[in-house]
């Protein structure tokens, strides 16, 4: 027979290595050919051929390789199903496919084999779950789902207990395969996954493998491609090398899916006993926070004033380059929301050391600062929960409040901060110290709120000062209100209300 023929063609194939660019056609085939197969021990040996094959695992190991496997089983389940429909309409069934649904699974099943790796065959039942979700998942038997979905949380059990010892492009596609399916999974089986194990490779992945958001490092590569050009603006060609690998990172897989991995991470840290797991979750987005905000600060494009970008970047820049690194940066900057938020939860309802980690937490937010900032807060309300939580949180120590706002406090304590960057912080930090004015002692208020808001006072032409203008108001009015610093409101009011008559009453806002 004709898939006789082809079976035995791509099995000697399979056998030899021609080179990573043959891969796609390779996988392709086996999907196709996976859905034609009707001898179960056929079916059997192409999956166990699959999962060990040298034409596709003695190749350089890439991400891309693993999502094509998943991407193979999943045609071969869909291609499955839709054969069975055209042979039910014109009345072959018997003839041409006589297996069903149940026996073609099992059979697939059957070819997974222990001579591969645990986290290969999570590639398969992934595959077959997404495939079968995406035609009919109501025609499905319950015993079918049931069994892809123990067979694929065993898999990733076996593998993460093992500790992901294959490559890493292999652990990443085992984090991928769950993440595809995990939204689909019944309770029971996404509660039986071992989270512990599972959270600190998914976080690896996402934020700090070369597959991934890679330290933040992509930001310090774009610097040496930014160029000043015609009337003193800055040029980043979308022709240059740092652009064109941060379009081929965007594209990548564990980007594209990265809503998906921090509702994964999410669902996990609220599974998770273990602290130091959730210690080391926090310390993670910690650093990665703090390197993507150094690196920033290291690259041409930080000396920008977002009010001024029109006359300062080009218009490529402007329209193309720029608009995708800002979507790279707020990609990682919600995915770390998303987590912190889960993570939020998890402390409110554990009530362990929530002021320790309400000040990371805030740190976490003021690294991300100049991303938030362009983006507005109010509307979000993932990361206004974080925030305030936190702020709550912090609270109800106020020793620890003095001791944040000391170490986020602005580098030049009376002045203007030149850098755009610096002035996010200080708008940070003027917004934080507002919520905390009536817990600070009135020694720390003279000392480190007044001083800080005081060069913000006095309104500026210039647009790019008007909410640190008002934040700045904010911290002053919230010092005053005190209670407990009655006597210094007593010596600073007159001086206060003769500055507000300067600026003008109509620069604030009604509220205040």
């Amino acid at each position: 027979m004709a898939t006789d023929k082809s079976l035995a063609s791509l099995l000697r194939a399979l056998q030899v290595t021609s080179g990573e660019k043959n891969i796609p056609r390779l996988l392709e085939s086996a999907g196709n050919l996976l859905s034609l197969l009707s001898n179960p021990s056929n079916i059997s040996l192409l999956t166990y051929q699959l999962l060990s094959a040298p034409a596709i695992w003695n190749q350089p190991s890439n991400v891309a390789t693993v999502i094509q496997v998943i991407n193979s089983f999943t045609s071969a389940s869909v291609g499955f199903l839709q054969r069975q429909d055209r042979s039910r309409a014109t009345a072959y069934l018997n003839l041409q496919n006589h297996l069903g649904v149940s026996d073609w699974t099992v059979a697939v099943i059957e070819g997974v084999s222990a001579a591969s790796p645990r986290s290969r065959h999570a590639l398969v039942f992934a595959g077959l779950l997404r495939g079968f979700a995406s035609r009919r998942p109501h025609e499905i038997s319950t015993n079918l789902r049931t069994t892809l979905e123990y067979a694929l949380v065993e898999a990733t059990n076996l593998s993460l207990r093992d500790g992901l010892q294959g490559t890493v492009s292999l652990d990443i596609g085992l984090i991928l395969a769950v993440s595809l399916v995990f939204e689909s999974l019944n309770q029971r089986h996404k509660a039986s996954i071992e989270h512990d194990l599972l959270l600190p490779a998914l976080i690896f992945a996402l934020f700090f493998s070369d597959d991934g958001l890679r330290h933040g490092y992509f930001l310090s590569m774009i610097d040496s491609d930014v160029v000043e050009g015609s009337g003193r603006k800055f040029h980043w060609s979308t022709k240059s090398p740092s652009y064109q690998q941060l379009r081929s990172m965007a594209s990548k897989p564990l980007i594209t899916v990265s809503g998906r991995l921090s509702r994964l991470a999410a669902f996990s840290i609220g599974q998770i006993q273990n602290l130091p797991v959730l210690t080391r979750l926090v310390q993670d987005m910690f650093e990665y926070s703090r390197s993507l905000s150094i690196q920033w600060r290291q690259n041409k494009l930080s000396e920008v004033d977002p009010s001024e970008e029109m006359l300062f970047l080009s218009d490529e820049t402007l329209r193309s380059s720029a608009p995708l690194l800002w979507r790279i940066l707020q990609t990682s900057m919600f995915a770390i929301i998303t987590i912190l938020s889960s993570y939020m939860e998890h402390l409110l309802c554990n009530d362990f050391r929530r002021n320790v980690h309400a000040v990371q937490m805030l740190k976490i937010l003021h690294h991300l600062c100049f991303i938030s900032s362009r983006l507005g807060t109010d509307k979000l309300s993932q990361y206004s929960f974080v925030y305030l939580a936190s702020i709550d949180a912090l609270s109800q120590d106020s020793t620890r409040v003095e001791e944040f706002l000391r170490d986020i406090q602005p580098a030049e304590i009376g002045k203007i901060s030149k850098h755009p960057l610096d002035r996010s912080m200080d708008q940070y930090f003027l917004n934080a110290a507002e919520h905390f004015a009536l817990v600070l002692h009135t020694v720390a208020a003279k000392e480190l709120l007044t001083p800080a808001a005081s060069p913000y006072l006095s309104i500026d032409t210039n647009p790019k000062l008007f909410q640190i203008f008002e934040a700045a108001h904010s911290v002053v009015l919230a010092v005053l209100a005190a209670p407990h610093n009655i006597k210094y409101a007593a010596s600073q009011i007159e001086s206060y209300a003769s500055l507000l008559f300067q600026v003008g009453p109509f620069a604030l806002a009604v509220y205040k």
